[in-house]
């Protein structure tokens, strides 16, 4: 191998390490916004209680994390 393939090699491990990364960080936002919104039971209710300004944050923070 030349040196062009082991640089190719090299981003191949990188593009695989990245996209690993990558399917983690989304599953680890779907149980984030599961667990701000306590979706996921019979009615999706405000089973925490939380108060307005509370669930504006949490509206925002999941905005910004699904960019």
């Amino acid at each position: 191998m030349d040196e062009r393939d082991n640089l190719i090699a090299e981003q191949q491990l990188k593009i695989r390490e990245l996209e690993q990364k990558k399917d983690g960080y989304q599953k680890s936002l779907i149980e984030i916004n599961g667990l701000m919104y306590c979706c996921g039971g019979p009615l999706n209710d405000n089973y925490h209680g939380y108060n307005k300004d509370q669930l504006k944050l949490f509206f925002r923070i999941a905005n910004l994390s699904n960019t």
